[in-house]
């Protein structure tokens, strides 16, 4: 396994590609955040460990760019930083998991192998499902590139599919009458809006 570092603290990222070596992990280092962007969007990684507080720029930027690019490498963010705050905007901005300085290596590598065990790569990007389209970001999706509304609860089952393993390759795979059941209830929602549901009543969804 190749792993990208993005860590500008020498003797800790040395610490890193040295324990990791332990575990058959194969480490590439880069200490600036334009070199970290520049071999991720060049080069093939199976994961990046990303620090936060880079010389040239936030590693929060780092993670916006790479997938602003389409880039589903999964990011863990590795740092001293330990708001609240901090965790849910480097999660939301696209990262995949989120681990505190100082960590045991044991689990530095234990959750790399979690991400690397996800059937879909990183929810931080567009998911694509047939002709469903999902940003995990914003969750908006679309269906041939339509926005369409539909429920918190369809939205979660629809990402419970893709972490399910149907996505990506496999997006063929999928049933036709799943993208049909959405479009019938953004249809059913629209009769509704228009007075036009059975029996004057409101429309039913399935999923």
């Amino acid at each position: 396994m190749r792993i990208l570092l993005v860590e500008d603290y020498p003797r800790l990222a040395q610490s890193i590609i040295e324990g990791l070596a332990g575990f058959g992990l194969h480490v590439d280092l880069f200490a600036t955040g334009g070199e970290g962007l520049a071999a991720a969007k060049s080069m093939s990684y199976d994961a990046m460990i990303l620090d936060l507080g880079l010389p040239d720029r936030d590693g929060f930027e780092v993670i916006s760019e790479l997938r602003a690019a389409g880039k589903r490498i999964p990011i863990l963010i590795l740092t001293a930083r330990d708001g609240i705050d901090d965790r849910v905007e480097g999660l939301d901005r696209g990262g995949d998991d989120y681990l505190l300085k100082p960590f045991a290596m044991r689990e530095l590598a234990a959750r790399l192998r979690a991400l690397l065990r996800r059937p879909c790569g990183p929810l931080g990007a567009t998911i694509d499902i047939g002709n469903i389209s999902l940003d995990t970001n914003t969750r908006q999706i679309k269906v041939d590139g339509r926005a369409v509304a539909i429920s918190g609860r369809e939205l979660d089952a629809l990402e419970l599919l893709c972490g399910g393993g149907v996505c990506g390759a496999h997006a063929s795979a999928v049933p036709p009458r799943r993208t049909r059941r959405i479009q019938e209830a953004e249809d059913n929602r629209e009769r509704v809006r228009g007075g036009q549901g059975r029996h004057g009543g409101a429309a039913t969804r399935s999923w």
